[in-house]
């Protein structure tokens, strides 16, 4: 009050002046001015948002009033058929004996069209849920590494001590509700990067969906999610249950008593949109819960690649406590969630030994398809033996090193001679680095241009910001100088075939959903 702002004292008029009573308007005069300017902006920004509310509520509504309107619909046509059908039995009955089988075609005629019906409005049901759910993409996964398994690799497991206890129903256990382990339902097959575990979770997959039981049934009811880190919407928590639940609405298609509990859950959540599914996964879990039982098997592959495994590992661990239902989790051994709730005794690591016989068969067949392509010299079918072991040595239990190998043999850039020195020089066990150092000397040596291509072409790949076709690729490396383009039609399949060959392997090109195509790391 006595001093200003630098710290000097006022002088005595002013600090008299303060200091004399005024009435409250005049002392506060701006003060409440500013007030009322801030409640007039109040005002305004409640205006605005409940204009927003009641155009949001508008548009909820008219979509509900559509859907009321299709169901109403529905409803007469159904009505409809039943009081024909009730009006043709009443005829049936007083019709005399020579009309009675006229009436009954009809019949026949109208409860097959009340079936379809039944049938139809399932189906919209169905689909109506599905979108509900929002389920990510799981079968391009699955089709993938599908086509990447050796046909009698993975066979080893079945015999495996670990997968066969664990496989065997759990009689007389009773489960703790607030236990935070999994005891014997839990498998946890545990690999490195590469190594070929989602080629063995298809394995074990194809294996439990085909095996029946004694009366000719399948014996299990088998779920599965797969997280990728070339799919970012499989790789949460979320994604993973939406992926369960659907295969459950999908098994049960058929039977309106599931459909219904579905129709429950989505008129349990607030407003039925896919988001809030999408961000608050704690209401699919109870619900997943009552949908499983002593014949279900869930199987998780990429645990490790999930972004929020912590959380999928425990709503795992709640969705499966109320029964025997058995999980087969396939990642790294980096993951802290799993090592605290999934017991030692459950830990199955992947044995090198044991993967070597698959690694044999996979080298076999491509080292064989080289050799029928006449990419290899004739020697090699004599020392063919010699080159599976040394594919088989330096993988070192590693599926992604064969195939990376056995692409960059194929590369045209090599001759037979080659080729047969490029295997015959693998002795030890390599990991990628050593394979990635062959593959880079390689193009070291392959000329100016083609050095210039793969040095460029991973640059743009790899910081791109949006996805690129050929074209654009091309037109890209053009701008720099890197590839000079021609008039020619096909100029687009000289520099994706140039590309390939440049870069020895690393890229390939890949489909994009506009009907082109795409360069990309592989």
């Amino acid at each position: 009050m006595f001093e200003i702002f630098q710290a000097a004292v006022k002088r005595t008029p002013v600090v008299l002046g303060a200091l004399l009573w005024k009435p409250f308007d005049i002392r506060f005069n701006s003060l409440i001015q500013k007030m009322d300017v801030h409640r007039e902006n109040i005002d305004a920004e409640v205006r605005i948002w409940k204009l927003k509310r009641d155009d949001q509520n508008y548009t909820e509504t008219m979509v509900w009033r559509k859907y009321i309107g299709q169901e109403l619909k529905d409803t007469k046509e159904e009505c409809r058929v039943l009081s024909e059908e009730k009006r043709l039995t009443v005829l049936e009955k007083e019709a005399d004996l020579e009309s009675r089988k006229e009436i009954l075609a009809i019949l026949r005629e109208i409860q097959a069209e009340k079936r379809k019906l039944e049938e139809r409005r399932l189906d919209e049901t169905v689909e109506r849920i599905q979108k509900w759910l929002n389920t990510p993409g799981c079968a391009g996964i699955r089709d993938l590494n599908s086509r990447l398994r050796e046909p009698n690799t993975g066979e080893w497991i079945l015999d495996h001590a670990k997968y066969k206890s664990w496989i065997q129903p759990i009689k007389n256990e009773t489960k703790s509700q607030q236990t935070r382990r999994f005891e014997r339902s839990m498998l946890w097959i545990q690999g490195n990067p590469g190594s070929g575990k989602s080629v063995l979770a298809i394995f074990l997959l194809d294996h439990l969906e085909t095996e029946e039981d004694e009366y000719g049934e399948k014996r299990y009811k088998v779920l599965h999610h797969f997280s990728h880190f070339n799919h970012p919407e499989t790789t949460t928590s979320s994604s993973a249950f939406r992926s369960l639940l659907q295969q459950v609405l999908w098994q049960g298609r058929n039977d309106p008593s599931i459909v219904d509990r579905f129709l429950f859950l989505m008129t349990c959540q607030k407003e039925n949109v896919p988001s809030l599914v999408a961000e608050s996964p704690s209401a699919l879990i109870p619900f997943l819960q009552s949908c499983v039982d002593d014949q279900t098997i869930i199987v998780i592959d990429g645990v490790d690649e999930c972004a929020d495994n912590d959380e999928c590992i425990k709503g795992l661990l709640e969705a499966t406590k109320a029964s025997s239902t058995k999980v087969l989790a396939l990642s790294r051994i980096n993951v802290e969630q799993l090592q605290r709730s999934v017991s030692p005794e459950q830990h199955l690591p992947l044995p090198k030994k044991k993967m070597e016989s698959d690694h044999h068969l996979f080298s076999h067949r491509e080292l064989k398809e080289l050799l029928e392509d006449e990419l290899l010299s004739d020697c090699a079918d004599g020392c063919l033996g010699e080159l599976v072991d040394r594919m088989a040595l330096g993988a070192d239990g590693m599926f992604l090193w064969a195939r990376l190998m056995i692409s960059f043999i194929q590369s045209p850039a090599h001759s037979k001679d080659k080729r047969m020195r490029i295997l015959r020089e693998i002795g030890f066990p390599g990991g990628l680095e050593q394979m990635y150092q062959r593959i880079f000397r390689h193009i070291r040596n392959s000329g100016e241009t083609a050095y210039r291509l793969a040095t460029h072409l991973p640059i743009w790949l790899n910081y791109r910001a949006t996805a690129m076709g050929s074209k654009q690729t091309r037109q890209a490396l053009s701008n720099a100088a890197v590839w000079s383009m021609g008039d020619q039609s096909d100029d687009i399949l000289d520099f994706e075939k140039a590309a390939l060959i440049a870069c020895a392997g690393l890229v390939e090109i890949c489909p994009l959903a506009s009907n082109s195509e795409v360069i990309q790391p592989y």
